[in-house]
Order: structure tokens, then sequence, then C-alpha cells
């Protein structure tokens, strides 16, 4: 995958978690432990791939 696809992939992970805290937050919706730990699974993929993307500019 080419950095920006790779960049692209990571944006919509944290707009999925954005949009699902957000719709949680604006409803009063509980998250339970696994759709968190998903949550934080994408976050973790995301961040890993802005990571690795700025390395390589480095």
């Amino acid at each position: 995958m080419s950095d920006p696809d790779r960049i692209d992939f990571a944006r919509a992970q944290v707009e999925d978690v954005r949009r699902a805290l957000l719709d949680a937050a604006a409803f009063g919706k509980t998250l339970r432990p696994a759709p968190l730990e998903g949550l934080a699974g994408k976050l973790a993929a995301a961040l890993r791939i802005y990571r690795e993307v700025g390395e390589q500019g480095e």
C-alpha cells in the first residue's frame, strides 16, 4: 500500500473512532469494554501508520 493510501486508511480509522465516540456522547450510549477495545485498536493502527510514514519522510 502506498503512503497516501496508508494515510487515507489511517484517517478513516480515526474518523470511525470519532463518529463512534460522538454518537455515544450525543445519545447517552454506554460503550462496553469490547467495543472500546476495538476503537482503541483502530486508533493504535492509525497512529502506527502516521508514525511510520513520518519516519520515512525524515
